[in-house]
């Protein structure tokens, strides 16, 4: 028997930034899960913020908390989230290194913002201040003729710091190149009673000695042929494969 579940969140957890339309059975059968001893936590990109404390109580997750990628690893403890082990070492703040990094490239007259909030600006370089060990940059409309001009520098400046960076629509994201959810699911866990839940994963490869499951509720073909089990997506297959679980035990 599988005794951790962890989920994904974008693209499993949420549907386009919501919840699925069957939530509240969702929820009902991992509480009913939990009561038969079953554990469920997250492994996600996303940083530990206030967006996923919501999303940890809202489907009542209990289990350990894989963040930014396999950064980092979070539990739960009298409801207060701790950071209970890290991969990196030697921390450094990565969005201050890129502040830096901007204002070299020729930012100056541009409002670079490193904060923890969420806004809608049409004048400021967003840098999230809540992550720790990865970093996303919002650009303004205003400065999207230089965005791919940006991308290229910044890309060649993280090498060094073993950082790569993607770009989706206006936004670019930088992460370490060392680290990745499926190393971080054997590092920190016992793998053979894991289960992972999730949409895609763009570095997933199948390892014929990892010991973990990876289930697929998304429709990406070249990543579901590397998955134990496929489900349909939004929240359709979760619903599923939860009351497959239950019938397991």
């Amino acid at each position: 028997m599988h005794n951790i579940v962890l989920f994904d969140i974008d693209g499993t957890l949420l549907i386009n930034e919501n919840y699925p339309y069957n939530f509240f059975k969702i929820k009902d059968l991992i509480v009913e899960l939990k009561q038969r001893g079953y554990i469920f936590g997250l492994c996600t990109n996303r940083p530990m913020d206030k967006s996923v404390k919501k999303i940890i109580c809202s489907y009542e997750l209990d289990g350990p908390l894989i963040m930014e990628g396999g950064a980092c690893l979070y539990r739960k403890k009298n409801n207060r989230f701790i950071l209970s082990e890290t991969y990196i070492n030697d921390i450094f703040h990565i969005n201050k290194v890129l502040k830096t990094m901007l204002l070299k490239l020729g930012e100056k007259r541009a409002n670079i913002c490193l904060t923890k909030k969420k806004l809608n600006s049409d004048t400021k370089i967003i840098i999230n201040d809540n992550r720790k060990f990865s970093a996303t940059i919002r650009y303004p409309t205003k400065l999207l003729y230089k965005f791919d001009w940006i991308f290229k520098n910044l890309k060649s400046r993280l090498k060094k710091y073993d950082f790569e960076i993607e770009k989706h629509l206006n936004k670019l994201c930088i992460y370490n190149s060392k680290l990745s959810k499926f190393e971080a699911i054997e590092r920190y866990l016992e793998s053979m009673d894991v289960v992972f839940i999730t949409d895609y994963e763009r570095e997933y490869k199948r390892n014929s000695n990892t010991e973990y499951k990876v289930y697929s509720v998304g429709e990406c073909e070249d990543f579901n042929i590397l998955c134990d089990r496929i489900y349909e997506p939004n929240g359709v297959g979760i619903e599923k494969l939860l009351k497959e679980l239950r019938s397991e035990i």
